[in-house]
C-alpha cells in the first residue's frame, strides 16, 4: 500500500470515530477519544513524514533522470507520435544547432532531409503500446544550408502508459566526420590506384606498409600480401641501393629527396624520378618513407631531342634563322652567318628582307602570305644577299611556329643552291647536250617535245621538226680520218646555230644526224627553213688544208599534223629524210601521203601482232655463239625470234619488234621465247652432253614490267635449266635509262645465278663509271666497230680499249657481226673470249641446231 492509499484509510477512520462519538457520547470517555486522537494523529505524522520522504526520493530520482538524460555522450530527443519534441539533451540542441526554448513543442521534420522524414514518418505509425521497440538507420540532417550532417539514428517507440510526457526517444549519433574520414580514404585510394606514378611506403626495415596498383602491377604483387613484402626482396639490386643511400637523409634527418635515373622494363630504356619523404606519427617521430616515382621518359626524350636540336641549329651545314612574326630576326645560327658573310650581332633585329631578295610578282608575294595563313608553310627559290652586295641562288623554307596554337615565330632554313646549281648545270651539260659540238643530245630533244605535247593537252600548240642527216659523211671519214670529220660536224653544229633563233632547240642525234625542234611553226614556215638548211650546209667548208663538201638530206614533219606522240614524230621525220635521199639527197622532204602508207602497214601489224603468238606464228632461231681461238667450238646460242604472218609474210625483226614493244605485247611474247628456249637448251645439252648456254634479248618494256624478276625465276624454274645456262641480253640503252634500278634489279637476279650481257656497247652516250655497278658477266662488242676492221683504225682503236676493260673488270667479250676471216683472227689475237656472226654461222633451227652438234633433228 503506498501513502497516498494510507492517507486515504485514516481520514476514513477519523470520519467514522467522529460518527460513532456524536451518535453516543456518553459511551466512549474524554480522555479515551483524547488517547485515541492522539494515536492516529501521531500514525498520520508519520504516514506524512514516509509520503514527503517517498516525494523527495521521486525527486531525486527525476533529477538523476534529467542529469543522465542531459550527460548522454549521445544526442536524445523526445516526441511524441506527431513528431513534436517534447524534451532533448544539450548535444541535441547542440546538433540541431539552436536553443532549447526554440526546439520544445516545435515539429523534428524540419530538420530532416525528405528521405529521413519519410523514414522517421514510417516508423511513428507503428504500434508502440506494449512494449518498447527500437529501430536503427542512418539518416542525413539538413540542419545547416550549406551542408548535410550524417547521423546514425536509433528509434525507440515506448509503450503508451509510460510515465514520461512522449512516445519515443531518438538517439542520434553526428558521424558526418566519420564519414567524411571514409570517404577521404575512398578517395585517396581511388587517386593512388589510378596513378600512373608508383607510389609506396615502407618503414625503416624496408618492409612494404602500403602501395598503390602500379606498384603491384608492376612487380607483380597481390595487395592482400603486401605487407608481408620486404622490398629488398622484389627491387633490383641498383634500387636496394639507392634506397640504402639515401638511408641516412630521409629516415634519419627528416629531409625529402629527388633523384632520377634509367631503368630498363621489357627491353626500354625508360627514365624515372623518384621523390622520397619521411612518415612521422602524431609526435613527429619518423616511423618510415613515401616515394612516389614517375615515368619521365617523354620528358627526357623530348629534352633529348631539344639538345640534339639545338646542337643541329648552331651546328648544322645550313643556315638556320629564327624570326618574329614580322620576320625581324631574332636568333641565327654559325652556317647563317658564314653564308652571308655577317656576324650575329649584325643580323639580330635586322628584317629577314634585307638578307633575302624573294620573287617580286604580285601573284607570288599572294601566294607566299595565302600559303603561310593556310598551311604555315612557303618554300621556294630565292636570291640570298651577300654583305659584298653579291647575290647567290638559296632555297628558303619558312614555317609557322608553332604550327597549331597561338603563332609566335618563324623559323626560316634557307639552303645554298650555289654547288648545286653548278653541279645541275654540269650535269645538264654532260647529261644533255654532246660533247663534241655543244648541241643537245636526243635526251633533251626528247624532254623538250614531251613537255611541248604536255601543253598541248591544254591550250593550242604547233610545232616541227628538221631531220637532217649528212651526204656521204662516212666518205670524209674514210679518206680525211675522224678528227677532220669531226672538225666538220662542229662547223655544221655553229652554221645550224647561226641559222635559227635562239628559241629553237638543235639537237645533234649521234653521228652525222641532226634535228632542229622549230617551237610555235607550222608546216609551211618548216619547209622554207627546210630549204635555207639544205643551202646553208652546202656551202663548203674549209678546215686546212682541206675545202670540204657536204650536203644534207632534210625530213619535216610538223605537229599535229603529222603525229603525236614523240615516238611518231621521231619516226615519220625519219622516214621523210630517208625520202629525200632517196630523192637524190641534198635536198628537203615532208611527211607525205605515201609515207603514211607506210604508217598504215605498221598498224595493220600491229593488230596481227596481237594475235601472233596465239596463232603459233613466232618461230625461234638460234645464232651459235663460238669460243675463239685456233679450233673455235660452239659455247653458247643466242636466241632470235622470227615472225611469218599470213598477210606480211616473213616480217624482219627490226620492223616488228618495235611494234611489240610500243604495244607492250614483248612482255608476253618475251616469256614465251625464254621458256621455249630454256627448254630447248636444256634439250640440246641433255641429248648431246653439252653445256650450252642460252642467250636471250630484254627489252626496256620487259625490264620494267610489274614482277619481272619472278616472272624469269617462276619460268627458269618451270622449265629446269640450271640459272648458271641462262644470259639475259640488255642493250646499253637499256641498262642506262635508269642506272641505279637496273643495277639492283640485274643484282637480285644474279643472286640466283642468272647471268647479264651488255649489248650493242660502245653505240651509246653513258658513262664507263656505270659499268663497274652493273653485275655484267659478258660485253657484246656492237657490229658497227666489228664491220670496220681492217679498214678503220680508230675502231680497231676501240675494239682494243673494250676488250682491255672488259679484262681488267673480268668480263668476258663476245663480237658480234664477224663475217670475215680477217675480223676472226683480229679478235681472236686480241683475244676476245667469244665470236658471233654469219662467217661462223647463221641463224639456225633447233633441227639445224642439231645437225651441228652432229646428230640428227
Amino acid at each position: 500500500m503506498n501513502d497516498e492509499s494510507r492517507l486515504k484509510q485514516l481520514q476514513e477512520l477519523v470520519k467514522n470515530q467522529h460518527e460513532v462519538f456524536a451518535a453516543s457520547p456518553s459511551q466512549f470517555s474524554q480522555d479515551k477519544l483524547m488517547e485515541t486522537l492522539q494515536i492516529y494523529q501521531a500514525e498520520l505524522e508519520m504516514q506524512n513524514q514516509q509520503l514527503l520522504e517517498t516525494q523527495q526520493a521521486l525527486q531525486l530520482q527525476k533529477q538523476h533522470y534529467s542529469q543522465l538524460f542531459q550527460l548522454q555522450p549521445v544526442a536524445n530527443i523526445l516526441l511524441d507520435r506527431q513528431g513534436v519534441i517534447k524534451d532533448l539533451n544539450s548535444l541535441a540542441v547542440k546538433l540541431l544547432a539552436t536553443t532549447k526554448p526554440r526546439l520544445i513543442g516545435s515539429s523534428v521534420f524540419r530538420f530532416l532531409t525528405e528521405d529521413a522524414g519519410i523514414w522517421l514518418q514510417d516508423k511513428l505509425q507503428l504500434d508502440g503500446s506494449k512494449t518498447v521497440t527500437q529501430h536503427q538507420s542512418l539518416i542525413e540532417l539538413a540542419v545547416q544550408r550549406q551542408r548535410r550532417q550524417q547521423c546514425r539514428v536509433n528509434l525507440a517507440l515506448l509503450p503508451t502508459n509510460n510515465q514520461l510526457d512522449a512516445h519515443v526517444i531518438l538517439t542520434l549519433e553526428d558521424v558526418t566526420r566519420e564519414t567524411m574520414i571514409e570517404l577521404e580514404r575512398v578517395l585517396f585510394k581511388t587517386m593512388l590506384d589510378n596513378s600512373h606514378a608508383l607510389i609506396f611506403a615502407i618503414d625503416s626495415d624496408f618492409n612494404l606498409l602500403v602501395a598503390n596498383r602500379a606498384f603491384y602491377k608492376l612487380h607483380k604483387l597481390q595487395p592482400q600480401f603486401a605487407n608481408t613484402v620486404n622490398v629488398r626482396d622484389i627491387f633490383p639490386k641498383e634500387s636496394v641501393q639507392r634506397l640504402q643511400s639515401i638511408y641516412d637523409t630521409v629516415f634519419i634527418r627528416g629531409i625529402p629527396v629527388t633523384y632520377e635515373y634509367h631503368y630498363t622494363v621489357e627491353d626500354k630504356n625508360k627514365f624515372f624520378q623518384t621523390s622520397g619523404f619521411p612518415l612521422k606519427n602524431d609526435q613527429g617521430v619518423i616511423t618510415g618513407a613515401g616515394f612516389i616515382t614517375t615515368d619521365i621518359s617523354d620528358k627526357m626524350n623530348v629534352e633529348i631531342r631539344l639538345q640534339t636540336a639545338m646542337q643541329v641549329f648552331s651546328e648544322g651545314a645550313e643556315a638556320v634563322v629564327i624570326t618574329d612574326g614580322a620576320l625581324n630576326i631574332t636568333q641565327v645560327n654559325q652556317s647563317f652567318c658564314l653564308l652571308f658573310g655577317c656576324t650575329e650581332r649584325v643580323a639580330t633585329n635586322q628584317n629577314l628582307a634585307n638578307f633575302l631578295k624573294v620573287p617580286l610578282k604580285d601573284d607570288s608575294q599572294l601566294e607566299i602570305k595565302s600559303r603561310l595563313a593556310t598551311e604555315g608553310f612557303w618554300e621556294g627559290e630565292v636570291l640570298a644577299k651577300h654583305i659584298d652586295s653579291s647575290e647567290l641562288p638559296a632555297w628558303i623554307r619558312l614555317s609557322r611556329v608553332p604550327k597549331e596554337g597561338e603563332f609566335r615565330n618563324y623559323l626560316v632554313i634557307v639552303t645554298d643552291l650555289s654547288e648545286a646549281k653548278a653541279r645541275e648545270a654540269h650535269i645538264s651539260r654532260l647529261a644533255y647536250y654532246d660533247s663534241l659540238t655543244g648541241l643537245a643530245n636526243r635526251l633533251l630533244l626528247r624532254d623538250r617535245i614531251e613537255s611541248l605535247l604536255k601543253r598541248a593537252q591544254h591550250e593550242k600548240t604547233i610545232f616541227s621538226l628538221l631531220y637532217l642527216d649528212l651526204d656521204h659523211f662516212k666518205d670524209i671519214n674514210d679518206v680525211h680520218g675522224h678528227d677532220i670529220g669531226d672538225d666538220l660536224l662542229v662547223q655544221v653544229a655553229a652554221r645550224l646555230n647561226g641559222l635559227f633563233r635562239s628559241s629553237d632547240l638543235i639537237c645533234r642525234l649521234g653521228g652525222d644526224e641532226f634535228i632542229v625542234l622549230l617551237a610555235g611553226t607550222p608546216a609551211d614556215v618548216a619547209q622554207e627553213k627546210a630549204a635555207q638548211l639544205v643551202q646553208v650546209i652546202g656551202e663548203p667548208y674549209l678546215i686546212h688544208p682541206h675545202q670540204l663538201f657536204v650536203t644534207a638530206s632534210v625530213g619535216v614533219v610538223s605537229y599535229p599534223e603529222h603525229g603525236i606522240s614523240y615516238a611518231e614524230l621521231m619516226q615519220h621525220a625519219d622516214l621523210a629524210m630517208y625520202s629525200a635521199k632517196h630523192a637524190g639527197k641534198a635536198t628537203h622532204k615532208h611527211f607525205t601521203v605515201e609515207l603514211m602508207d607506210a604508217v598504215k602497214r605498221r598498224y595493220a601489224m600491229q593488230g596481227q601482232l596481237k594475235q601472233a603468238l596465239a596463232a603459233k606464228e613466232f618461230t625461234i632461231v638460234y645464232q651459235p655463239i663460238f669460243s675463239a681461238g685456233t679450233a673455235p667450238d660452239i659455247a653458247g646460242v643466242e636466241a632470235l625470234l622470227r615472225w611469218t604472218n599470213p598477210l606480211f609474210g616473213a616480217v624482219p625483226p627490226d620492223e616488228f619488234i618495235p611494234l611489240l614493244e610500243e604495244s607492250g605485247l614483248i612482255i608476253d611474247v618475251g616469256d614465251w621465247v625464254l621458256e621455249q628456249s630454256c627448254q630447248t637448251v636444256l634439250r640440246l645439252n641433255k641429248r648431246f652432253n653439252k653445256t650450252l648456254y642460252c642467250s636471250v634479248n630484254i627489252s626496256s618494256v620487259q625490264l620494267w614490267s610489274q614482277g619481272f624478276e619472278q616472272r624469269i625465276q617462276d619460268i627458269l624454274d618451270r622449265t629446269g635449266i640450271p640459272f648458271s645456262e641462262v644470259k639475259l641480253e640488255l642493250t646499253e640503252r637499256v641498262a642506262m635509262e635508269k642506272p641505279q634500278q637496273a643495277a639492283l634489279l640485274m643484282a637480285r637476279l644474279a643472286t640466283v645465278g642468272v647471268r647479264f650481257a651488255l649489248d650493242d656497247f660502245g653505240t651509246g652516250y653513258s658513262s664507263l663509271a656505270y659499268l663497274k655497278h652493273l653485275p655484267i658477266d659478258t660485253l657484246k662488242i656492237d657490229r658497227s666497230f666489228v664491220n670496220d676492221i681492217g679498214q678503220d683504225k680508230d675502231d680497231e682503236v676501240i675494239i682494243r680499249a673494250l676488250v682491255l676493260l672488259a679484262n681488267s673488270m673480268n668480263i668476258s667479250t663476245t663480237a658480234e657481226g664477224v663475217e670475215t676471216e680477217e675480223q676472226l683472227q683480229f679478235l681472236s689475237v686480241l683475244g676476245c673470249n667469244e665470236l658471233q656472226g654469219y662467217y661462223l654461222s647463221r641463224p639456225l633451227s633447233e633441227d639445224s641446231l642439231q645437225l651441228m652438234l652432229g646428230g640428227e633433228p
